[in-house]
């Protein structure tokens, strides 16, 4: 059954793949982000318990969205990571 699970969420993550790319670009074009979506990204990626990984928890979409949102890229209001430093 573990497996199976699994399989789900590499589906889900395949079917997400523009959001995960979307969310991917500014972070290599080294645009201005903001600092709470830039640790929400890092979260994203290393908790393995997290909806990148396993079923089950938050809607991976929604995370994903949010994550970009809080970036900035959205042309939302962003704690400039530079301004930050």
């Amino acid at each position: 059954m573990h497996s199976a699970k699994r399989r789900k969420q590499r589906a889900e993550v395949r079917e997400s793949a523009d959001e995960i790319l979307a969310l991917v670009a500014p972070l290599r074009e080294g645009a201005p982000i903001g600092v709470r979506g830039l640790a929400m990204a890092a979260r994203l990626v290393t908790d393995r318990k997290g909806p990148l990984y396993r079923a089950g928890g938050p809607d991976l979409r929604e995370v994903l969205r949010a994550t970009r949102s809080a970036l900035g890229v959205d042309g939302e209001t962003r704690d400039d990571l530079a301004t930050a430093a």
